[in-house]
Order: structure tokens, then C-alpha cells, then sequence
């Protein structure tokens, strides 16, 4: 039990420096939750992150709400366009092509597919994508975990910034999750047991009114190294480690282990060998929707003073009452060379166009910074694949672009491994079908056909459009030219980049098959109809006047006497 205890003491001195590492980007956070994500992030105030804050006051310096409205719509874009519930947004396959056309292999990736979605839908899966899609916004970067469930097979967590460390492999892959969390002594008795905790929350869960006193905890994952004190028992390759921090030293509670590294923590942008995110919307328009609020306090400055106009008076009224509400009547003392009554102090602003003009240009900079309008035309359109993803690739295109690198990212750090995680889940719960023979043990390829990643691809489409145009109109003039166009590969690049269901599309080796048979045809064709000429010009010669002077006589040079 000491040398457990003197682990954790290591593993907690780890967690203090990762603490301190992620300290830079503390403040940058806070500001773009105070204006963007209100009720967003744990402990960012230099304050313990307990729980107990969720109901405090937020949002207190928002004058205008342009920038927490962009970011709902942007989370609620990259939902729709990234991972929809109510549409296929992955497709099963194998890099094999002789195995892709294998009508077995085909039905089976079909039929895990629908399992796996099946699975999805019927957890929170969907709901922690959006938590995640918004933290990623924010914050530029976002952490949730998937679980293992016996009620709906997964799970997920979503964290929410503050109340995690991330750390990652010689790759740049993150690797290493540690979260620190305030959970009562009741809590804390439910989840590990009351033989496990200390002797400070046992006592307080036993007590009468100790039950919801919180303790400070910490859940550590990390790769499962040599570290024999704290290596899983079952051998797995993620260790996962729950302590209590204490004055003196922690308190160990559970050691286990997972099969796969179960956290999925996408980053908006990555510079370097940097492990938090950056470059992404929040910290880009965190400037404008500052200025946003300067300008739009302004502005209800100049329309209150227009309102209730600052006013002076004579001094001898000081004490006199004023009847200032509409139609009133207030009587002063006519004094000669010296006013009677209220006028303005300073005259009011009469026009406030310059100001609403500000605000109009950081409301659209805040908006684009966002993608506003490209997210907000993913989640507007009706759900028809081809025609939605072209018409987002043909309006958006410059956007698309700049999407890329983010899409390619969210798919290998977020997509990627929530969809190994959650097959190795279904598949040790015996939820996966028996693959077939020839594809057992064999890769599993992934593509995505999500509304983002279709017009992704759309946005290249119109480089194959303008040249197989070009060449059809050289093939008038020349038509060998078309000996320079591989049309089947254009073919299957334009169904692949449109989100074709591969099932209606023929496979390579079947078309060979057909155009082979079709070539043996023609040829068989072919030869039937030179063998039908031959025999009718037999029968014609067999039926010639031989005996005359006739034209075939000449032809053979023949005379006939």
C-alpha cells in the first residue's frame, strides 16, 4: 500500500506540472467564456472548479450577444454537417478492391454499419458531439469520453474546458487525460465503495450532514508503463487511475485499465508541438466581439442620453421639486439675466448612424470568423444528399477550403477513434456480426460522406467537369484525343465525391467482365455476318451463266467461243 501511495504521489506531482503548463492559455479562456460561452469552462477564475458554480451569475459585461449566438450556430452547424443523426455520415469499406466487390464483404460492412449507428443514436452520443463541436469553437480545443454501458452499450462524458490536462506521444497524438473533479462524500461512497475511500469521506457519508460534502479527485489515464505499482491488472494498454488529493498525499481509490485510449480530444488548430488548440474562431474574433461590446454600450449611452437629456438649472431651484414626467409643469422664479428653468446640460446625440454602422461591421466579422453563414445554411437546408452538398460546395467554396484542414483533423482525432472505440466496445459485447471469411482480420477502411466532407470533395469537382468538357470539345476536331481520358476513374472520382452508395455503382472487374462479353459478342457478331455474306455470294456464284459473256467472265479475263 506504500509503495501505491508513492505512486500516486509521482503521478500527482505529474498532474501539477501539466496544470501549470495548460496556466498560459487560462486567462485567453476566461475571457472568451465571459463573451462567448457563458456557461462554459471549470476553474478558469483561479478558483477551485467545483460544481457549486454552475448557478452564479453569468455573462454580466455582454451588451451584445453576437458572439454567443455564432458559436450556437456554428455547434449546431458542424452537427448537421459533420455528424447528423438523422443521416449516414461514415461508410465502412476496405482498401482491398477484389474484397470491396465482394457482395459478402459488402453486406456485412453494411450490416455493421447500421449497428454501429443504431448504437449511436440510442446513446448521448449525439448530444456530446454538439457539447464538444461548441467547445471547440470556443476554446479551440474539446475532450469527451466514450464508455463502456450495459444498458446502451456506450457512454459519453463531455468535459468542458478547465477541468482538464491533456499531454501526447512523440507524434503529437494526444495520449494522456487528467481531470480534476469535486464530487460529494456520498458520491464518491456509490461510485468506489465504502472499504475504498478515506477515512475523511467515509466519515462524512456516514454522517448527517456531511453527505454532500465535496472532495477534491483526480482521474488520471495514461499510457500503462512499467510503473508496476500502478500498471492495470488485466494488462490493458490504458491505465486509468482515481485518487484523492489530500494534505497528506493521496488517497489511492481504483486502478483499472481500458482497451482503447477512450477520450476523444480534437483540436481546432495545433502549432507545433503545442498540445491545446489554437487559431479557431473563439480566440480569432475575441478582438471584434470586445470592440462589439464597447460600441454597443456606447450606443445605449447615446440612446439614454437622448431619453433623459442631462439638464441644468439655476441654483436656487436645488431644493425645489421638479415634475419632469410628460405634460408636467415645473414653476421657477423669473429672474432677470439669468435663465428660468431646465435646459440641456450638453446636447444630445440627434443621429447614431456612425455607431449602428460599427456595430453592423463587428457583428459581420464576428459571424464570419464563425462561418455563420455557411454553418447556418447546412442546418436551414432539406436533407437531400447530392443536391445539398453541391449547392453548400457551390456558394461556400472559399469557406470549404479553409474548413479543410479542420475537418481533416476533427475526423483523425475525434471521428477516428470514436468509431474504433465504439466497434471494439460492440465487438466484445458480441454485437458485431461474424465477418466473412475473406475479410477476418483484415483492415477496415473509413470514409466519411458527411455533408462537410461531400462538399469537400465537390469543391474539386470542378476541375473534372472543366476537363472532360474540354476534352469532348477537342474530341469534335480530333477525336483520338479522348484516348488521353480515363472516363471510368472520372466516373468513380465524381460517385465517390457525391456520396454514391457504392452498390449502385458497378465495380471495375465486373464492367471488364461485361465489356468483355460484349466484345465477344460483337466479335461472334461479326464473324456471322462475314460467313452469311460468303455463303449468299456462293449461292449467287454457283447460280452463274458460265457459258456467256457475261461480266464475271470478264472479270476472270475468260472469252467464250
Amino acid at each position: 500500500m506504500a509503495d501505491l501511495r508513492n505512486a500516486i504521489d509521482r503521478l500527482d506531482a505529474r498532474r501539477i506540472a501539466l496544470e501549470s503548463a495548460r496556466e498560459e492559455f487560462r486567462s485567453h479562456w476566461a475571457e472568451i467564456r465571459d463573451l462567448c460561452a457563458t456557461h462554459r469552462g471549470r476553474g478558469l477564475d483561479g478558483v477551485s472548479a467545483t460544481e457549486d458554480d454552475d448557478g452564479s451569475k453569468k455573462g454580466a459585461t455582454i451588451y451584445d450577444p453576437t458572439g454567443i449566438m455564432a458559436l450556437k450556430t456554428l455547434a449546431s452547424g458542424m452537427q448537421s454537417g459533420i455528424t447528423s443523426k438523422s443521416r449516414p455520415w461514415f461508410r465502412l469499406g476496405s482498401e482491398d478492391q477484389a474484397l470491396a466487390d465482394s457482395h459478402n464483404v459488402r453486406e456485412w460492412l453494411f450490416e455493421v454499419e447500421r449497428r454501429m449507428r443504431s448504437v449511436m443514436a440510442g446513446s448521448n452520443f449525439y448530444n456530446a458531439c454538439y457539447h464538444t463541436y461548441a467547445e471547440l469553437g470556443a476554446f479551440q480545443t474539446a475532450a469527451f469520453a466514450i464508455l463502456e454501458d450495459y444498458d446502451t452499450v456506450i457512454n459519453c462524458v463531455p468535459y468542458t474546458i478547465g477541468e482538464y490536462c491533456l499531454a501526447c506521444d512523440h507524434r503529437g497524438q494526444v495520449n494522456t487525460f487528467v481531470r480534476r473533479f469535486f464530487p460529494t462524500a456520498l458520491q464518491l461512497v456509490e461510485e468506489f465503495g465504502k472499504d475504498s475511500v478515506s477515512a475523511q469521506v467515509k466519515a462524512a457519508a456516514e454522517g448527517t450532514t456531511g453527505t454532500d460534502t465535496r472532495f477534491d479527485v483526480v482521474h488520471f489515464i495514461e499510457p500503462n508503463d512499467n510503473r508496476m505499482e500502478l500498471r492495470d491488472a488485466m494488462g490493458r494498454p490504458w491505465r486509468s487511475v482515481y485518487y484523492e488529493v489530500g494534505n497528506h498525499g493521496g488517497h489511492p481509490l481504483r486502478v483499472s485499465g481500458f482497451h482503447e485510449f477512450p477520450v476523444m480530444a480534437p483540436r481546432w488548430d495545433v502549432v507545433g508541438s503545442a498540445v491545446y488548440g489554437t487559431g479557431g474562431p473563439g480566440m480569432d474574433a475575441l478582438p471584434d466581439v470586445k470592440g462589439l461590446q464597447k460600441m454597443r454600450e456606447k450606443y445605449y449611452i447615446g440612446v439614454d442620453k437622448r431619453v433623459e437629456t442631462p439638464l441644468q438649472g439655476p441654483a436656487d431651484m436645488r431644493f425645489e421639486e421638479v415634475n419632469d414626467i410628460p405634460g408636467g409643469i415645473t414653476y421657477v422664479n423669473n429672474v432677470t439675466n439669468q435663465w428660468s428653468g431646465f435646459r440641456p446640460l450638453v446636447e444630445p446625440p440627434q443621429d447614431l448612424s456612425d455607431v449602428r454602422q460599427a456595430i453592423n461591421e463587428d457583428r459581420a466579422t464576428v459571424n464570419e470568423h464563425f462561418y455563420v453563414d455557411l454553418f447556418r445554411m447546412i442546418s436551414s437546408l432539406p436533407l437531400r444528399s447530392g443536391t445539398t452538398a453541391t449547392e453548400i460546395a457551390e456558394r461556400h467554396e472559399e469557406k470549404l477550403q479553409i474548413l479543410g484542414p479542420v475537418l481533416e483533423r476533427i475526423h483523425t482525432e475525434m471521428a477516428d477513434r470514436a468509431i474504433d472505440r465504439i466497434f471494439a466496445i460492440m465487438d466484445r459485447a458480441g454485437l458485431i456480426p461474424e465477418p466473412p471469411a475473406e475479410i477476418a482480420g483484415r483492415p477496415i477502411r473509413v470514409e466519411y460522406i458527411s455533408l462537410l466532407a461531400q462538399a469537400q470533395k465537390l469543391v474539386g469537382l470542378g476541375a473534372i467537369e472543366g476537363f472532360i468538357g474540354f476534352a469532348g470539345g477537342l474530341a469534335a476536331v480530333k477525336p483520338d484525343i479522348l484516348d488521353k481520358v480515363d472516363l471510368d476513374e472520372a466516373l468513380d472520382l465524381y460517385a465517390d465525391a457525391l456520396g454514391t452508395p457504392p452498390t449502385i455503382v458497378v465495380p471495375g472487374t465486373r464492367v471488364a467482365q461485361i465489356r468483355q462479353a460484349r466484345a465477344e459478342q460483337e466479335q461472334a457478331q461479326q464473324l456471322g455476318d462475314a460467313a452469311m455474306v460468303a455463303a449468299q455470294g456462293a449461292e449467287t456464284l454457283s447460280k452463274a451463266d458460265m457459258g456467256s459473256d457475261n461480266a464475271l467472265n470478264a472479270l476472270l479475263g475468260r472469252s467464250v467461243n
